[in-house]
């Protein structure tokens, strides 16, 4: 298994590397990223963002809003949380 760290706190990193890592043709190994991201709302694949989350208050509140390439619900995250991908 193949660990990748990074300081990025962005979730568009996070996002575009587990991308990156799913759209290759071979994978040598797993992967496995655990994560944090300054304050966000990600959101799943098929949600609108305006029924889930209050895009207003973000805006004046520095909480980006994100899109997963995966399904589910929308989540709040921030430096206090961890996320993790195993790819």
């Amino acid at each position: 298994m193949i660990y990748i760290e990074h300081k990025s706190t962005e979730p568009s990193f996070w996002f575009g590397l587990e991308r990156a890592l799913m759209t290759r043709e071979t994978l040598s190994d797993d992967y496995f990223l655990l994560w944090q991201v300054k304050p966000a709302v990600m959101l799943g694949r098929y949600q609108n963002a305006q029924d889930e989350a209050d895009i207003e208050y973000a805006k004046q509140n520095g909480i980006q809003i994100a899109r997963r390439l995966t399904g589910g619900g929308a989540v709040y995250t921030d430096l206090g949380s961890f996320q993790f991908s195993y790819i």
